[in-house]
């Protein structure tokens, strides 16, 4: 169906579906994005994208830590339990 306020509505199905593929086109636009992010190795893009990611690692090492320390903080509370019923 046309025109401005009907839906185009297609019946064809069509089997073929479209495949994730890393191949040599993929890396060159990587590469052109990473362009375009990073002008200079010595620039404030670079900057900030060093900070991110250093804020990122260490977000993931705090995570880790409470897990081991809600863990701790959990096995005593049910040891506790177990030792000394209330």
């Amino acid at each position: 169906l046309k025109g401005p306020s009907q839906l185009l509505v297609t019946t064809e199905k069509d089997g073929k579906k479209d495949k994730a593929a890393v191949d040599k086109i993929f890396f060159f636009r990587i590469l052109r994005i990473l362009h375009i992010m990073v002008p200079r190795v010595f620039c404030m893009e670079t900057a900030y994208l060093l900070l991110i990611a250093a804020m990122l690692v260490t977000r993931t090492y705090c995570d880790v830590w409470m897990i081991q320390n809600g863990t701790m903080i959990e096995r005593s509370a049910c040891l506790q339990a177990w030792c000394f019923p209330v």
